[in-house]
């Protein structure tokens, strides 16, 4: 389940792929290729998210701290991306998912 955004609906953000570090990121991730998750400079780690692009949705969670560039909200692992269908920079939606009971 999802925790809709203030007015019932998503959030949207502008999103670009992030490289895959060969480093474990602020959050304690070693990403690599099939790594599904998102970089976001202000909301905790983990926190888990639901991203939609079109019509595909996944969840995903918080796994790194990387500035995704100017004017983008969110860096989207290869993994996340290639789930998604996307590529380069593209305006996302997004809204938190509920906590488990």
């Amino acid at each position: 389940a999802s925790v809709p955004a203030p007015g019932g609906g998503w959030y949207e953000a502008i999103a670009a792929p992030i490289r895959a570090p060969g480093e474990p990121t602020e959050c304690g991730y070693t990403v690599d290729s099939e790594t599904v998750g998102v970089a976001h400079p202000v909301l905790p780690c983990e926190i888990k998210l639901f991203v939609r692009h079109g019509s595909t949705e996944v969840l995903t969670q918080v796994i790194g701290r990387p500035p995704p560039g100017p004017g983008r909200q969110f860096g989207l692992t290869r993994g996340l991306a290639r789930a998604l269908g996307t590529t380069g920079t593209v305006r996302v939606r997004w809204r938190y998912a509920a906590a488990p009971d």
